[in-house]
């Protein structure tokens, strides 16, 4: 990353390209900033991180939208 600017990297056996300019935006970041309001908490029980599994993805796409047009 230092020499070439960017690295590849692997989550969940999928590659991706990550620059140092992301990794610099991320020490930009406050991390003791708290989320505002309105927030909700779903335990996504064996889902991965990329919800590669379709009845995972359709399950938080069904939350989201329920979720959402509660405030819309």
């Amino acid at each position: 990353m230092e020499r070439e600017g960017e690295a590849l990297v692997s989550i969940a056996g999928r590659g991706f390209r990550i620059r140092r300019e992301s990794l610099d935006d991320l020490e930009t970041i406050r991390a003791d900033e708290p989320a505002r309001h309105p927030k909700s908490f779903v335990s996504l029980d064996k889902a991965d991180h990329l919800l590669s599994r379709r009845t995972d993805a359709t399950f938080v796409a069904r939350v989201l939208s329920a979720w959402f047009s509660r405030y819309v």
